[in-house]
């Protein structure tokens, strides 16, 4: 018994001679959080992005991972498979940057989805009610002063109806309004984007310059949808082939895919051109139109009239649709005359076929003349009045409608 009381004394003896430690300080004393306040907690990537963005922009990515909250009880500075986590969890909720730029509502109010449903309406309406006119307009143009074959509108339209009947004239519309369709809806889509995000951009007196190379711009882009579409459709309102499908299987089988896409120079610097003065015509008309009423309901002339909230009727829409597209076809008809005959000539002999624009006006103009580049002129210049006017037309309507639905959509959904 004595043993284990010494023993006991000599370990309390032995314990009482190691350095002492302070006791802690109770966390729940209200002087130490007078003292020492906890400190904030770890910011995130989106407040800091809502904060601050060029501080945001300027931390690395490991450091915005590394300051992301997982769970409790995880530590800022995780192991790999919390880190592992964090970034997955990161890159599904981020929005796809195309998806987010398509379904941005433009200046107008419609999304890009929005003007190529328009376009494609605009351009599908137009080409079906006007591609009478222009099946006379190819068959003009192809036509040789030297055999005899006629050159004039109701000559063209006896001898189509003559040899193929009515239908003979709506020869190839589903195969143009196929390649029209999408490619209206490209076009579209492309200038209102570019026209909408460039024109806040530039000056006043630089609009019409504008509008002229986001024309251009859209063109382009269109052009490979709708190329391989004009070339059929130009050699069945030719007659060279007597279907759409027998048409595709010759092409592919004698010229590969370059076939569908014969004449494409040819077809941009018509189309180019044409697609400048076309919207861009259109452009000046609708602002010119708009002064004039403006003026007209007291609004001082110059900058006022000009910038005036007043809207054009349908008709006046349709009006300046057709006016614009009338002047720009007259002008671009030389360089119709030379895509349509680089597009048909596929059965003429090698020694006989164009290489390019130039070499085709010149070989209609050694044997035709130099009337021959405006062949079939009158007939473009009558089909793309109603056709521009049935275009834009159509285009406007469809917005409107398409904004109407916008905004009356969300009160029938409360409805419901």
């Amino acid at each position: 018994m004595a043993h284990s009381t010494a023993g006991r004394k000599g370990a309390a003896a032995a314990f009482s001679s190691l350095p002492t430690v302070p006791r802690r300080r109770a966390l729940t004393s209200s002087r130490f959080f007078a003292r020492a306040p906890p400190p904030p907690p770890p910011a995130s990537p989106l407040s800091v992005l809502a904060t601050a963005p060029a501080t945001a922009a300027a931390v690395p990515p490991t450091a915005q991972s590394a300051a992301v909250p997982v769970g409790d009880g995880a530590a800022a500075a995780g192991g790999g498979g919390g880190a592992g986590r964090r970034r997955h969890t990161s890159h599904a909720a981020a929005p796809a940057p195309f998806l987010a730029a398509l379904l941005r509502p433009l200046s107008d109010g419609l999304h890009i989805p929005d003007h190529m449903l328009a376009g494609a309406a605009a351009t599908a309406s137009a080409v079906s009610v006007m591609h009478p006119l222009d099946t006379i307009k190819v068959h003009m143009q192809r036509a040789s002063a030297g055999a005899g074959a006629p050159h004039s509108i109701v000559s063209s339209f006896r001898s189509i109806v003559g040899g193929s009947g009515v239908g003979g004239l709506y020869r190839g519309v589903g195969t143009s309004v196929a390649g029209q369709g999408p490619a209206g809806a490209v076009k579209f889509a492309v200038y209102e984007g570019l026209t909408q995000a460039v024109g806040p951009r530039v000056p006043a007196d630089a609009k019409v310059l504008a509008d002229f190379a986001c024309a251009a711009a859209a063109f382009v882009a269109c052009s490979v949808v709708l190329l391989p579409a004009e070339v059929l459709k130009q050699r069945l309102q030719a007659g060279v082939y007597a279907s759409a499908r027998e048409g595709i299987r010759e092409v592919w089988a004698r010229e590969g895919v370059r076939g569908f896409y014969r004449g494409w120079t040819a077809t941009c610097v018509r189309d180019v051109p044409y697609s400048m003065l076309e919207f861009g015509l259109y452009g000046q008309f609708k602002r010119v139109a708009r002064g004039l009423l403006a003026r007209r309901e007291g609004y001082p002339a110059g900058g006022a009239a000009a910038t005036a909230p007043v809207g054009l009727s349908a008709q006046q829409e349709w009006l300046i649709g057709g006016l614009a597209g009338g002047c720009t076809g007259f002008l671009t008809t030389p360089l119709d005359v030379a895509k349509t005959r680089l597009m048909t000539q596929v059965h003429l002999p090698v020694e006989q076929q164009s290489r390019g624009i130039l070499q085709a006006l010149s070989r209609v103009i050694a044997t035709d003349g130099l009337p021959g580049i405006f062949c079939g002129g009158s007939a473009r210049v009558a089909w793309l009045i109603p056709f521009t006017a049935v275009f834009f037309g159509v285009h406007e309507a469809s917005k409107r409608a398409l904004l109407r639905r916008k905004r009356v959509g969300p009160t029938l959904a409360g409805r419901d």
